[in-house]
């Protein structure tokens, strides 16, 4: 698969603008997706910081019901979000996911028949490095959980947001089970992913990512992917 020169110019360019707090908001309020409520600001109690389809939504949701005093940022999956936290001194939780899981399955929910394959995968390598690459720089001023904490084992999440990063939370098992239910159940309801997708079955979705892994590995990045993996999972960190 390949990308022409002109694409890759305007791919790098892309970078610039995501990197970027004011460029990435006005390029979000010409695209209409500017919400000032997700932004990380003055006032802000925490920010969710992680690649598309890394737990992000059922962190949110989940801590929109058990805490809804807190001001959560969230959903910017962009460096300039990461910025704009540190700028204001907004405690970050960053989630991260395997790269072959998370970029495979980005890819398999953003993709049209319109687009151009190999421009989406460049993007989406190239998303993902650029996102953790800034979080490994600033890897001690975040809380930084897996994906398999996240959605396995959200009584950690609250702890660890309580504990390391001293938000104002109680602890309640049972209450948290019920918040998780809630998140989910709502997230079944509002999935609005185009309707060939939505009509996939679970064998064909499974294929469609297993091709998406394999050109994800033969990717000249793909060592890079997980490297930065590497350095950044709590969860390697422990091997």
């Amino acid at each position: 698969m390949h990308v022409g020169p002109v694409r890759k110019v305007l791919l790098k360019g892309r970078l610039i603008v995501r990197d970027n707090a004011f460029l990435y908001k006005s390029f979000l309020r010409l695209r209409r997706r500017y919400r000032a409520d997700l932004w990380p600001g003055e006032g802000t109690d925490l920010c969710i910081a992680g690649y598309p389809r890394s737990a992000n939504s059922f962190v949110y949701v989940m801590l929109q019901q058990y805490a809804p005093q807190l001001k959560v940022a969230s959903h910017l999956h962009s460096t300039a979000a990461f910025k704009q936290a540190l700028r204001h001194g907004v405690k970050t939780l960053v989630l991260i996911r395997e790269p072959l899981n998370a970029v495979s399955s980005y890819i398999l929910r953003r993709i049209t028949p319109q687009d151009d394959q190999a421009e989406v995968l460049e993007m989406a390598v190239d998303d993902y490095i650029q996102f953790y690459d800034y979080a490994l720089k600033h890897k001690d001023r975040f809380l930084i959980l897996d994906f398999e904490t996240a959605v396995n084992d959200p009584h950690q999440v609250v702890r660890r947001l309580r504990d390391d990063l001293h938000l104002a939370l109680d602890y309640d098992e049972q209450r948290i089970d019920e918040c998780c239910d809630w998140a989910i159940n709502r997230w079944k309801k509002k999935d609005k992913r185009a309707p060939e997708k939505q009509n996939l079955s679970n064998p064909q979705k499974e294929a469609a990512k297993d091709s998406l892994k394999t050109l994800i590995k033969e990717h000249a990045k793909y060592a890079a992917l997980q490297d930065v993996y590497a350095k950044v999972s709590p969860l390697r960190g422990q091997e």
